[in-house]
């Protein structure tokens, strides 16, 4: 029986071996998914306190001092949140290219994406602790960006003089 499924398709009709020979392309585009699917958007990274009350826009931060962020992803239908990575100018070779200590760190690297409840949710993390190098890197500048996990190629970013 599984063997007539690969039997070819001689003495039928043109409708049914036009049909036949559609399934394929059929099967591809509903197992791939729609391509009109909207696109994750990565909204404004905006500053918070660690308890999520907003504050200023910020473009300059002390060296070796924290600040709290948060970014929104819409059409995030798979719920994977945003990938924080921060990058900077730096004197030594090799380094300051992406997340190292000469650029300042984020714990975590990968947060929610959403408000934060009004009531505890264990292991779910709304907002990034960035950290400023302890000394200015080269250049005076570090560059943070959220990339939205489902598309990396969807971003926010802001640059941050460190004093």
């Amino acid at each position: 029986m599984i063997t007539e499924l690969f039997l070819p398709i001689v003495g039928r009709s043109q409708t049914s071996r036009r049909l036949a020979s559609s399934i394929p392309a059929l099967a591809l585009l509903v197992l791939g998914g729609c391509s009109d699917a909207p696109k994750p958007i990565v909204g404004v990274i905006t500053v918070t306190n660690a308890s999520d009350v907003a504050q200023p826009p910020i473009t300059a931060l002390k060296h070796g001092t924290q600040a709290y962020f948060l970014v929104d992803v819409t059409n995030d239908y798979e719920g994977l949140g945003a990938d924080w990575t921060v990058t900077c100018n730096s004197s030594l070779p090799g380094v300051g290219l992406v997340d190292d200590q000469t650029c300042g760190t984020f714990a975590p690297t990968h947060t929610t994406s959403g408000p934060v409840p009004s009531y505890p949710t264990p292991n779910i993390v709304y907002i990034a602790t960035y950290t400023a190098p302890q000394t200015a890197p080269e250049g005076g500048t570090v560059t943070i960006t959220a990339d939205a996990t489902s598309l990396p190629s969807r971003t926010s970013s802001i640059t941050l003089a460190i004093q």
